[in-house]
């Protein structure tokens, strides 16, 4: 049965990878999709047409800081409640939990199922800007709020076993993957006198930004490519200009991402781990690296390490400098880099990819209580 989705989003979807993906393929199957989110910066249109899904923006106040965001977050939900009255829909999309107070209010007004869409552990994500008091009324809300939803998805995993002991009674893990690229003969195995390293991702303190270019601009060995935005883009600019083995790509659109994924060495996906959420999470860029058969070099003692150490598909190192150099030196032996790169191609083709994920979305929309 089709049907008229409005999943909700408190980004500017610029694309958001995971959104995009899951929009597209429910679009795919027959259903209407508009995706209603935040205009931020007021860069991006108010209206959007991205492959069949309908992108609806509101705008705000411009959102550039913490404060910013705390102020204007009101605002987006009132914006938000205001466009979707004039929206057909028969269920609700959250996309995680900061907009799922919204998506309870809409969908209870309207009398339509509830899905809500985990992407991370929330209250761990958010413990080191926000007061221990705030963190667990997150949790307190989002355990109350949970007895609303008609379904749940979780983005692995650990962050299902933490909705489940929250009161979640069914949660469907749909993981970050990816739609599988030929498997072609990989340059990454061959010798080199430079590995190539890459990371595209946020640059905010917390994601082994400083630590990569220090490691970087001391190891000859290696050269180090990053794409992305934040906080710490002034940091990797310097870098760059210091450094001809460190080149800053900027903001970059997703194909492009995956084509410089497609052409190094190894890709990096290392987060601080003291963060509870980062403990827990399965960085996009690790099922990216294991879809091209390209070693990813993980934090140690995390989920993800975990599970890298476990398929044998790259390395999991400390968060430190000496971490990334140690990862740096065992990456010179093209039979390593063949050997995990192929058990990570081989992990996707089994479990990790995005055909598996699709029908476990499917899956979702097709128990729904549909009321029209």
């Amino acid at each position: 049965m089709s049907a008229k989705i409005l999943m909700l989003l408190s980004n500017e979807y610029r694309p958001d990878p995971r959104v995009r993906k899951e929009a597209l393929t429910l679009h795919e199957a027959g259903h209407e999709i508009t995706v209603l989110c935040w205009n931020r910066s007021h860069k991006a249109s108010d209206h959007q047409n991205d492959g069949g899904v309908a992108i609806e923006r509101v705008r705000t106040g411009k959102v550039g800081s913490n404060l910013a965001l705390s102020m204007n977050m009101p605002l987006f939900f009132i914006k938000a409640y205001l466009r979707s009255r004039h929206l057909k829909f028969d269920a609700v999309h959250c996309h995680d939990y900061d907009t799922l107070m919204l998506g309870t209010f809409i969908a209870r007004l309207r009398g339509v199922p509830l899905v809500y869409d985990s992407h991370e552990w929330y209250s761990k994500m958010v413990e080191d800007d926000l007061p221990g008091l705030v963190c667990r009324m997150i949790e307190r809300t989002e355990s109350l709020l949970l007895a609303n939803c008609d379904a749940v998805i979780a983005a692995n995993d650990a962050i299902a076993d933490h909705l489940r002991s929250s009161g979640a009674i069914s949660v469907i893990v749909v993981m970050n993957c990816i739609d599988l690229p030929p498997d072609a003969s990989r340059e990454a195995y061959l010798e080199k006198s430079r590995i190539s390293l890459f990371y595209g991702g946020s640059l905010e303190p917390g994601r082994f930004v400083e630590e990569m270019l220090e490691a970087a601009q001391k190891n000859k060995d290696s050269v180090l490519r990053i794409a992305g935005n934040g906080r710490l883009v002034g940091e990797v600019k310097r870098a760059a200009e210091k450094c001809e083995r460190v080149q800053f790509l900027g903001y970059i659109p997703q194909e492009q991402v995956l084509e410089n994924v497609s052409r190094c060495d190894a890709v990096i996906c290392v987060m601080e781990p003291k963060n509870g959420n980062n403990a827990i999470g399965t960085p996009n860029k690790l099922f990216e690296a294991m879809a091209y058969g390209i070693p990813a070099i993980v934090t140690e003692g995390t989920f993800s390490g975990d599970l890298v150490k476990g398929l044998d598909c790259g390395i999991a190192v400390e968060y430190s400098t000496r971490g990334m150099t140690l990862a740096i030196s065992s990456l010179k032996d093209p039979s390593s880099r063949k050997r995990m790169g192929r058990n990570g191609r081989a992990a996707a083709e089994k479990d990790y990819n995005w055909n598996a994920m699709r029908e476990r979305l499917s899956q979702v929309y097709t128990s729904l209580p549909y009321i029209r």
